[in-house]
């Protein structure tokens, strides 16, 4: 289930690419992820504070903060995976 704030991007977004953006899985339980991933994925209490859950899941605010400065308003730079990288435990 959506997100407060994953529901308010689809108030203005149609929502063709909810649900798995370019691979990547949204709505998930992120700690059940986690607990799945076999220490490919960093624990939620570590994820930097740009990298926000909804409801312990990830949205659309997991990556994107619409006050951002970044392109495409991502949470995190992409450079050097940097966003990747907050979640991902390469």
């Amino acid at each position: 289930s959506a997100g407060q704030g994953t529901r308010g991007c689809l108030g203005c977004h149609d929502g063709v690419l909810a649900g798995d953006v370019a691979g990547h899985p949204v709505g998930i339980d992120y700690d059940t992820a986690f607990a799945r991933s076999g220490g490919r994925l960093r624990s939620s209490s570590s994820l930097p504070p740009t990298v926000r859950l909804e409801d312990g899941r990830l949205g659309c605010l997991s990556c994107h903060d619409a006050a951002s400065l970044f392109p495409t308003k991502l949470a995190l730079p992409k450079d050097g995976s940097l966003l990747c990288y907050a979640c991902h435990d390469l």
